[in-house]
Parts: C-alpha cells; sequence; structure tokens
C-alpha cells in the first residue's frame, strides 16, 4: 500500500499548521498555550537553519539535513518550550527491506493521548500528520533503525525558541560522523561552519 493509500485523503500541511495540530488534541487552556509554543519553536527550528550543499540526483535532503537530523532538532525545540506536563515527545523510524529508513518526531497529548507527527516533508510533502508518515517500503520498526542513526552520528541543527530566539547551548553529548561536536542545544552555526558540514558531507550518502 502506497503512502497516500495508507494515509488517506489529506490536505498538505506545512509547520504553519502545526499550532491548529496540536492545540487540537489538548484539553486545558494551559496545555493549548503551551502547544503553541512548541509549534512556534518547531517552525522557527526549520526556517531559520539551512545546510549549505550540493544537491544530488534523487536528493533526499531538505535544506540541506536529512530527515534524522530534522527529527532530532524538533525533539530539542519540542524541550526548549515543554514543561514536561502536557505533551510528551519521542523520535520514532521506519525502515525498508534494503536499509531505507525515515524518522519523525510524535507528539503525545498527556491529557488525551492523541497523538501528531512531525517530519521534514519526505513522504508526500506534507510536515503534520494525524498519523505515522510511513507506506510503500517503510514500515514503523520501534526500536529497530534508531542505532542506525544515532545522534551521535547525526549533524543536529540547532533548535530555536518559540520566540524564534536561538536556543543556549547546555551541554556537548558527543561528536558527529566528522569529528565535530554534537551539542543537545546550541545557537546557529555561521555561515563558514554550514560551508564545511557541506563539504564534510559530500561523501555520506542519504538513508530516508
Amino acid at each position: 500500500m502506497s503512502y497516500s493509500e495508507e494515509q488517506g485523503d489529506q490536505p498538505t500541511r506545512t509547520l504553519a499548521d502545526l499550532e491548529d495540530a496540536l492545540s487540537n488534541i489538548a484539553n486545558s487552556q494551559a496545555a493549548k498555550e503551551e502547544a503553541k509554543r512548541i509549534a512556534a519553536a518547531i517552525k522557527y527550528t526549520f526556517e531559520k537553519n539551512w545546510r549549505f550543499y550540493f544537491p544530488r540526483f534523487h536528493d533526499e535532503r531538505n535544506k540541506g539535513y536529512y530527515c534524522y537530523e530534522w527529527a532530532y532538532a524538533f525533539e530539542d525545540a519540542f524541550n526548549l518550550e515543554s514543561s514536561g506536563k502536557h505533551f510528551k515527545a519521542t523520535v520514532e523510524e521506519a525502515v525498508t527491506p534494503d536499509g531505507r529508513v525515515h524518522y519523525w518526531l510524535r507528539i503525545v497529548s498527556l491529557e488525551t493521548g492523541q497523538t501528531i507527527y512531525v517530519d521534514d516533508g519526505f513522504m508526500d510533502g506534507s510536515y503534520v500528520h494525524d498519523k505515522r508518515p510511513v507506506g510503500g517500503d517503510y514500515k514503523f520498526s520501534p526500536g529497530t533503525a534508531l542505532s542506525d542513526q544515532p545522534r551521535s552520528k547525526s549533524n543536529v541543527p540547532p533548535p530555536y525558541r518559540a520566540n524564534g530566539n536561538p536556543g543556549a547551548v547546555t551541554k556537548i553529548i558527543g561528536k558527529n560522523v566528522y569529528g565535530g561536536p554534537v551539542f543537545q542545544t546550541g545557537p546557529n552555526p555561521t555561515f563558514w561552519q554550514r560551508v564545511g558540514d557541506a563539504l564534510a558531507n559530500q561523501g555520506s550518502g542519504g538513508i530516508n
């Protein structure tokens, strides 16, 4: 079954639609206000990040980053604005028989148990989903693919807060495949850092 068949007839949604999507699965006013902040942080994280890169044929990167890098960045943005009282977020993945994977962020309302999924638009150009963004050869596989591309081997874009300001650096949690540090949260990289990442990244293959 294709992605569109599994999802049903749903309109394409951008990250501007995330605020309504999260607010609609919350009950209390406090949760709805937090939903607005979380949605804004994720939206700014995507809008304000990019990585200089040389496009390839059938390039699977969005603004220079792969799906797993965006999923971790969205998780960081979520953590900047979440109180832990109203929502819970986890990174999930799907895998194909030949080893390709797709990553996204799952956000659950602790009040209603309802879920929204956020990704980089890889499947059909939609970034906000009511169901897991899987289909075709991509099958949801909890715990299977995370070891393939953990944070320590990813070049995660730095998160932004709901007010559009970059999140403060909190800690270094490891090194990426290029030997550079991986931050839990951090400021926007400079232009030359982006160029250096792009040059180092040209030898790596996509997996989403």
